[in-house]
Order: structure tokens, then sequence, then C-alpha cells
């Protein structure tokens, strides 16, 4: 228990790049005010941090040496052997540091729940659902669902509190874990922005994100190509180890006069950038469970730039903007039912959603989440001191 004024010192682990990873680095950002953090994690050393402590780049972490492929194919998936170079490595950097509040993101880092002291206070972080994050890779269905299953199955029950990004993924693991699972959404900080639509009638679309092969942009490309009055930008990142992607999708592109792959910007200028254009247009073809049941960071950027979204059916992020009346759903993810949704817009229409846009912008943004996700943690924290003081009472004669 810290004294009176002093912070209580909080370790955030993860298998990335934490100082680029958007949602950690504003976990980090805004729980700092309470903590003194320490984070574990691959790369230079974030802000608002006490201590870093970089995992070195040459450290793998996952379990894909020539034996721990052998091991994983013969589904060996207890096998004291099969543990990451990044969790040896993390484990004998926490033998020392004894952390007594711990945030741990993502499925390779569970094993680490090992090397913890029982009276560590632990919540986990679940990006994904990790049992079938990348289903739609047949790689990853040979090699690592089984293994991913595994360590949800053996570690989710052991934290005191876990959390993920959307009610889909929360109820999935509340199904096949029977655990708990709080939701703390992946929204951006709140943006104060006044900016009108254009005032001609070319309905402007645009798409931010990653040119991931699960994603199937080329749909999203082909549902408004050359459909009159309509013009889609895309601003893609190119996803790790995935460059003839992003090149298929600029041919794509270069099939139709209205759609033209941009420049990316930075994360921090998303929001002016989405507010150069009419709508998101947030159709995504749902190829694993997680990207069905996402409430994606361009839905948050979306409404910070207060511009309603066009999206498809998919449960979460449907329900998301029925619920605060921000946009528009596709009755399928036929290329042609987007098609016949996106020529029905009126840009005269879309201005009626701005008031509802103000509404989720005030009432969904990053202060909201983290204030959510540190309660999570004082929740946790005080339930470990009560089963404390229960087991510290004598017993009576």
């Amino acid at each position: 228990m810290s004294n009176k004024g002093e912070k209580a010192a909080l370790t955030v682990i993860s298998f990335t790049q934490i100082a680029s990873d958007v949602r950690i680095s504003r976990h980090i950002r805004y729980l700092s005010d309470e903590f003194d953090i320490t984070s574990i994690g691959y790369g230079p050393r974030p802000t608002n941090v006490t201590r870093h402590i970089e995992i070195p780049t040459s450290t793998k972490y996952l379990p894909l040496s020539l034996v721990g492929i052998v091991q994983l194919l013969l589904n060996l998936r207890g096998s004291t052997t099969l543990k990451s170079q990044a969790v040896e490595y993390v484990s004998s950097q926490l033998s020392a540091l004894k952390p007594k509040i711990v945030l741990i993101n993502d499925v390779q880092c569970l094993p680490l729940i090992d090397s913890l002291d029982s009276d560590s206070v632990t919540v986990i972080d679940m990006h994904e659902y990790a049992p079938l994050e990348m289903e739609d890779d047949w790689r990853f269905r040979i090699l690592l669902q089984r293994y991913y299953t595994y360590l949800c199955d053996k570690y989710l029950r052991k934290a005191d509190a876990v959390v993920t990004v959307s009610g889909g993924l929360a109820q999935r693991y509340s199904q096949d874990f029977d655990i708990h699972v709080e939701v703390v959404r992946n929204a951006r900080d709140y943006v104060d922005i006044d900016s009108e639509p254009s005032k001609d009638d070319v309905l402007r679309l645009v798409h931010t994100g990653l040119a991931a092969r699960g994603r199937h942009l080329d749909k999203m490309i082909r549902a408004v190509g050359n459909l009159p009055g309509v013009s889609l930008s895309l601003y893609l990142v190119e996803a790790p180890r995935q460059k003839r992607t992003l090149k298929g999708l600029r041919k794509v592109c270069a099939s139709y006069d209205n759609c033209v792959i941009e420049t990316p910007v930075p994360s921090s200028e998303l929001p002016t950038t989405i507010s150069n254009y009419d709508a998101g247009f947030l159709y995504i073809h749902p190829s694993n469970f997680s990207l069905k049941h996402s409430l994606p960071n361009k839905l948050f950027d979306c409404i910070q730039a207060r511009r309603p979204v066009v999206v498809g059916p998919a449960p979460d992020l449907s329900g998301f903007v029925q619920k605060f009346g921000i946009g528009y759903v596709a009755d399928s993810y036929d290329v042609e039912d987007v098609r016949a949704l996106v020529a029905s817009l009126d840009k005269k229409e879309l201005l009626k959603l701005r008031e509802n846009l103000n509404r989720a912008a005030e009432t969904v943004n990053a202060q909201t989440e983290c204030q959510k996700l540190l309660s999570v943690i004082q929740d946790a924290m005080r339930a470990s001191r009560h089963k404390e003081s229960l087991q510290s009472k004598p017993e009576q004669d």
C-alpha cells in the first residue's frame, strides 16, 4: 500500500513496439496520472513511463523454433520447452522487479503470469479474440489456434480482471472461458472540431487503416467504383509482410476514375484529414471473428471528425452506429447491397447527424474509456487487499 500522495507502481507488458502501439500508449498516458509506470516491450521507451525495459529485437515472441513448431504440430501445448524467447527474457526481468500491479497485453504474454508473485494484481487486456484471431489463415489454424486456446484456458481465470475491445469479444470470452470481461473501447482523445462538408454534389467517402489481406478492401473499392457522384479516398498503411496487398489495391483503384489511394497521415492528424470528407466508409468483409466483432480505431476517428459512417452489418459496429444514430448500415456484405446504399445517400441528410456525432464524441472518447480501465484496475486492487485482510485474520476458537 503506497503512502498518501505517493503513486502505486504499475508494470505494463506487451510484446509489441509499445511506443507506437496506439492502444497501449494511450492507456499508459492516462494511467500515468495515477501510477508510476514501468513498461516492458520491444522498441524505444514510450512517453509517460518512469522506467522502460526493452526486449532485445532478436528475441522472438512466438515459440516458432524448429522444436517449437514440431511441438505445436503434435499439440504438445503444455510442454515446458514451449515458451518463447520473449517469455523467458521477461520472466527473468520480473523475478528481479517483483511487480505488485501488472497490466498484461494479449495472448502471447499470458505465460508470464507464472512468473508473478501470488499476491500480484494482474489485469489482462485482450485486443483480439485470440483463439480465432487469424482463423482465415491456414498457418494460424495449424500452428497457433490450439495453442492460443490452451493459453486462454490456462491463464485467463488466474487474472484479477480481463478487458477487451468490444461487447462481442467480451461475450465470447465469457462464454468459452467462464470469466467476466469488461469492455474498454479503442476510442481516441476528444477533439473540438467544427468543419463543414464539401459544398458540391459529390459524396466524398474516406477510409483509413491497414492494407491487410484479410480485410478484402478490394470489395469496398468495387462497391463504389465509377459510381456517379461518389468518390473514395483511401489512406492505407502497409500491413507487416503484406506489401503485395497494397500493391494489388493500387491496381484495383486504377481501374476506376473515382477511387484513389492517398499518402498516409499520422494518427494525430486523422480527425482533421477525415473532416475534409463527407463520410467514413467502414465496409470491411469479416473474414475472421475479431473483424466481425471489432469496433475499429477508424470508427472513433470518424466520430471525433464529426463525420457519419457507412458500415456493413457487423453486429458490434452496426449496433454502435444505430445506438448513437451516426451513420448507415448495409443490409449485407454483398457488394451490390453496399453500392445501393451508397447510391441512396443524400449529403443534406448526412448533416442531420451532426448533433448525434457531437453526443457520441463527448460520450465515447479516450478519457471516458481509460477511466473504465482505471476503475477496473482499482477494483482489482481493492479486491486483492480485501482478500489479504481476510487471510490475515486469526482463526477464532
